[in-house]
C-alpha cells in the first residue's frame, strides 16, 4: 500500500531493483485513463478484479485509497486474492484536497446543533442575529482552518484536530481490511513506515485506538460497535505488545 500512484512507481522501481526475479510477478495499479495502462507491470484501476488471471504476480501496488473501494478482488474459489496489505508509507492527507476540511466543518456543525448553538450567543436572543453571529463564526473558522498546515505531528494528542486526522485513515484501514476477508480468508496487516512506530506517543496506530475508543462509547455506539469492533480489537492487541495495558 502507498499513498498515491506516483508513490506506486517509485516502489515498482525500487522493488525490482532489489529483486530483478520479481520484475515479471508484481502489477503496479493505474488510473483507468492512464497511457501506460497497457504496460507489463501495470493493471489499470477498473480491471483490477482480474488480478487472479495473472497467475505468476503476487505483488500488487497500488494506493489505499484506490484499493479500498470499487471491485472485489477474488481468485476462482471466490475468496480474497490479497492475504497480506503492507503499508510502505504511512498515508497522508492530499493538501489540495478540501474534503478534510469540509468534513471537519460539518462535524463542527453538528456538534453546535446538539449542544444547542453556543457559538451563536445566548438561546434567548433572536433567531436573526444567533444565524447571523453563527455565520460569521463559521466562515471565520473556515478561514483558519484552511490556513493550518496538513501534519499530523503538528496536532495535539486527543485534539479535535489529531481526532479528525485519525478518523481519515480509520474507513480505508477497515475497508482494505474487508477486502481481504472475503470468502472467510485471514487479513494480515503490516505497518512498515517508522511513522507508524506503536511505541511513540504521537503513533497514528495510537491515534486511531483513541478515536475507536471513544467511539464506542459515544452517541454512535451501536454503529461504531458494528463496524470497527474487530478492528478496535485488532490494534489493542498490536499496541499492548510495545505499550502494556492500554
Amino acid at each position: 500500500m502507498v499513498g498515491s500512484y506516483q508513490e506506486g512507481e517509485e516502489a515498482l522501481t525500487e522493488l525490482v531493483r532489489m529483486r530483478p526475479e520479481w520484475r515479471d510477478q508484481i502489477l503496479r495499479m493505474v488510473p483507468d485513463d492512464d497511457t501506460v495502462t497497457h504496460h507489463w507491470s501495470t493493471i489499470a484501476r477498473g480491471n483490477i478484479h482480474t488480478l487472479s488471471d495473472h497467475e505468476h504476480v503476487w505483488i500488487l501496488i497500488a494506493p489505499q485509497l484506490a484499493i479500498e473501494r470499487g471491485h472485489n478482488i477474488l481468485n476462482d474459489q471466490q475468496v480474497a486474492a490479497l492475504g497480506a496489505a503492507l503499508y510502505l508509507v504511512r498515508p497522508h492527507l492530499h493538501p489540495e484536497d478540501l474534503s478534510y476540511h469540509v468534513q471537519s466543518m460539518s462535524r463542527w456543525a453538528v456538534e453546535e446543533i446538539r449542544n444547542g448553538l453556543p457559538s451563536a450567543g445566548p438561546a434567548t436572543a433572536a433567531i436573526g442575529a444567533r444565524a447571523q453571529m453563527f455565520r460569521q463564526i463559521a466562515r471565520r473558522d473556515w478561514m483558519d482552518r484552511l490556513e493550518e498546515p496538513l501534519r499530523y505531528s503538528l496536532t495535539k494528542s486527543n485534539s479535535p484536530e489529531r481526532r479528525a486526522m485519525d478518523w481519515t485513515n480509520i474507513p480505508p484501514l477497515n475497508q482494505v481490511i474487508g477486502r481481504m476477508l472475503r470468502g472467510g480468508a485471514t487479513a494480515r496487516v503490516y505497518f512498515c513506515d517508522a511513522a507508524f512506530a506503536p511505541a511513540e506517543p504521537d503513533s497514528p496506530l495510537l491515534g486511531m485506538y483513541r478515536a475507536l475508543d471513544h467511539a464506542l462509547v459515544g452517541p454512535d455506539a451501536d454503529i461504531a460497535e458494528a463496524l470497527y469492533r474487530p478492528l478496535h480489537s485488532a490494534l489493542k492487541t498490536l499496541l499492548e505488545k510495545y505499550r502494556g495495558n492500554l
